[in-house]
This record gives structure tokens, C-alpha cells and sequence, in this order.
């Protein structure tokens, strides 16, 4: 579908337009009276029923009707024919206005321009004809033709090229706003995967460590009560509850070991809390293993590595039949890295042919300086290695 444009683009092609018919229409006029006004009397009749055709023709919308066309042509040829064959000179003037226009029209109407125009120009050259061929008149209303016809042609590809590039320019800032939505929803997919985690914490923290020491305090209760009145059997109730004191420091040391792995900000909550998620939906055991070396993870890794492994989890369910998955996480100095292996039924052959999401994880990786490789876990089953550089990227961002 063709653009008209803006209003101010639009109004100013209208009053070119109207600028060209009018200059055109000018022309044909003066043309006419200085060949014909001082013609006999059918010639000059002629010449005016011609000139006002042409006029139909520059300013009605039906020059574009292909019927109409068609009868303008067989008409003006009629005439020129008929005024040659009485004898009348000078009559050739009547069809280079039709050449010129049939020459202008759209290029979709090609086929019809080229028909009409042969038909124009071999009437020409028969009312042209006296004694020799009219060679001279034949190469001129065909240059005129192939001249004009090229002009409109080179002018619509221009505009052609200008829509394409306006409609490239319109969809790459739709791309661009497209991109910005889509690493918006991987920082908030990286950040509720992160939040899921440290939820999880907070309800543990709540059903364990919080039944613990309520368990605690009544006993305690308890014991306040028992001891002025029974030692003995207050003495026996102490180490029960130093059993339940021991298991509560116990789940304490283990959130709080967890809290501690994730000093790197949003990259291990968000790993940890997509491998829940998949665990709990899928039922795949799914084992997390995380060796944090140094700092925090810059941002961008962090959305890189959680679409690696989302990615590699996804084909895991769909494709591999495996049962048991290690999800193995390292961060040094140089290097964050993230193995993801499994126990399916790939043994190499035939060779993976990188999907669409395979192949996605190569590019993010290789955006930042990294890498994304696959290959056998030994015996059987898949492993996807992500290694992205640390230190460089840091510094960089």
C-alpha cells in the first residue's frame, strides 16, 4: 500500500501538480493557435475538438480509466487519419501531445501505455508520410516516448526507494522499541527469579527457624515452671531442648550460608530460583551447585546466564528424557561460568543442529566477549557450557 504521505508533503506534490498541468495546458494552448489558427476551416475545427480533448484528459480524473484511454486514442486517430486523407497538411501536431501523455502514465500500466502508444505513433508516422518514409518523424515520437516513458520511470523508482526507506526507518525504531521491551522483560525476569529465591529464604526462615524456637521457648516455659518443683525431671528436658536449639542454629547457619552466596546481587537468586521453578513444575531433579569467588555480577551477565540456562532447561524437558540435572555455577576473577548437564539420551550422533535458541545463546554470549558450547555428559546425555569474561565486561560497563 502506498503512503500519501504527510499533510505538508502531500499539499506541496498537489500544488506541483496543479503547477505542471497548468504550464502543460499554457503550452498546448499556444502551440495549437500558432500551427492552426490560420489553417482551413476542417483542419482548425479539428484542432479544437483535439485540443479541448486534451484538456479532458489533463484535468478529469478519468484519464486514468483505461476505457477512456482507449477511446481518446482511437478518436485523435481517427481525426489526424481522417484530416490526412483530405488533404490537409500539418496534421502530424494533433498526436505528439497524446505520446507524451501516454508515455507519463503509472508504470503499472505499462502493457496499456505501450499498446496505445505503438498505435499513436504508427499514425503519426502514416499521416507523416509524403513521397519517403518519414524516418526523422518516426525516431522523434519514439524518442519522445522512450524519453518521457524513462523520465517517469526513474521518478517512481526515486519515490519507490523513498517509501521503502521510510518504511525500513519506521520498522528499525520498531525493532529498536521492540529490543528495549524485550531486555526490560530480562531484567524483570531476572529480578522475579530473584525475588522467588529470597522468598523461599523468608518461608523457610518462617517454618523452620520460627518452629524451632517457639518449640524452644515453651519448653523453656516449661522448665521455669518445673524447677522449683522438680528438678530432677527438669534436668531431663534440658537436652531435648538443646537438640532443638542445636537444629535451629543448624537452619540458621544454612540460610544464612544461602543469604551469603548471594552477595553477587540478582545472578544466583535469580539462578537458584529458576531451577525451583522448573523443579517443582516438571518434577526434574535438578542439582545446584554455586562457587562464588569474587564481586558482584555485572547486570547484563546475569540476564545472559539466566536465558543459558532457561534456554538449556527448556530443551532438557522437551527433548533429552533425562531424570537428573547438575547445574554447576563459578565466579573468579576473569570468568563467570555456568555448566548445565544432564543425564538424557544423546550420545552425539547424530550432531546437534543449533535451533533457533542454540543459537541465541551462542550470540548473547558472544555479544560480551564469551562463549556457549555444547557437547557429550559422558556416558549419554548433553552438557552446555556458558563462559562470559568478568573482569574485561566490569570494566567496560
Amino acid at each position: 500500500m502506498q503512503s500519501v504521505g504527510s499533510p505538508p508533503e502531500f499539499f506541496e506534490r498537489w500544488i506541483n501538480q496543479k503547477i505542471i498541468r497548468t504550464v502543460g495546458s499554457a503550452v498546448l494552448v499556444v502551440l495549437y493557435y500558432q500551427q492552426f489558427h490560420a489553417s482551413m476551416e476542417m483542419t482548425f475545427a479539428v484542432a479544437v475538438v483535439a485540443l479541448v480533448t486534451y484538456q479532458l484528459l489533463i484535468w478529469l480524473p478519468l484519464r486514468r480509466n483505461l476505457t477512456f484511454q482507449a477511446i481518446i486514442v482511437v478518436f485523435l486517430c481517427a481525426l489526424a487519419l481522417y484530416i490526412h486523407f483530405h488533404g490537409q497538411p500539418a496534421v502530424n501536431l494533433l498526436l505528439w501531445p497524446m505520446v507524451v501523455i501516454l508515455a507519463a502514465t503509472p508504470s503499472y500500466r505499462t502493457i496499456p501505455s505501450l499498446v496505445f502508444g505503438i498505435i499513436t505513433m504508427a499514425t503519426v508516422v502514416v499521416v507523416s508520410y509524403d513521397a519517403t518514409f518519414p524516418w526523422g518523424t518516426l525516431f522523434g515520437v519514439a524518442g519522445t516516448y522512450a524519453l518521457v516513458r524513462g523520465r517517469r520511470l526513474r521518478r517512481e523508482a526515486a519515490e519507490l526507494r523513498e517509501q521503502h526507506l521510510e518504511e525500513l526507518g519506521a520498522a528499525h525504531e520498531e525493532l529498536k522499541r521492540a529490543h528495549a521491551e524485550l531486555e526490560l522483560s530480562s531484567v524483570e525476569s531476572v529480578r522475579y527469579a530473584a525475588l522467588s529465591e529470597r522468598s523461599r529464604i523468608a518461608k523457610d526462615i518462617h517454618d523452620v527457624i520460627g518452629h524451632n524456637l517457639t518449640t524452644l521457648i515453651v519448653q523453656l516455659q516449661a522448665l521455669q515452671y518445673m524447677l522449683p518443683h522438680d528438678p530432677a525431671v527438669a534436668a531431663t528436658r534440658v537436652p531435648a531442648m538443646l537438640e532443638v536449639a542445636r537444629s535451629g542454629l543448624k537452619e540458621v547457619r544454612k540460610v544464612v550460608g544461602d543469604l551469603a552466596e548471594d552477595e553477587t546481587g540478582l545472578g544466583i537468586a535469580a539462578l537458584r530460583g529458576l531451577v525451583s521453578q522448573v523443579e517443582a513444575q516438571s518434577g526434574l531433579q535438578i542439582d545446584f551447585y554455586a562457587s562464588i569467588d569474587d564481586g558482584d555480577w555485572p547486570l547484563q551477565h546475569s540476564i545472559i546466564l539466566y536465558r543459558v540456562l532457561q534456554e538449556s532447561l527448556t530443551n532438557i524437558l522437551r527433548y533429552s528424557q533425562a531424570e537428573t540435572v547438575s547445574v554447576h555455577v563459578e565466579a573468579g576473577r576473569e570468568d563467570i561460568s555456568l555448566r548445565v548437564a544432564d543425564d538424557g539420551v544423546y550420545t552425539g550422533d547424530p550432531p546437534i543442529e543449533p535451533g533457533f535458541g542454540m543459537r541465541n545463546m551462542v550470540e548473547r554470549c558472544a555479544a560480551v566477549g564469551g562463549g556457549c558450547r555444547w557437547s557429550v555428559n559422558l556416558p549419554h546425555g548433553l552438557k552446555v557450557m556458558a563462559t562470559l569474561p568478568y573482569t574485561e565486561v566490569s570494566q567496560e560497563t
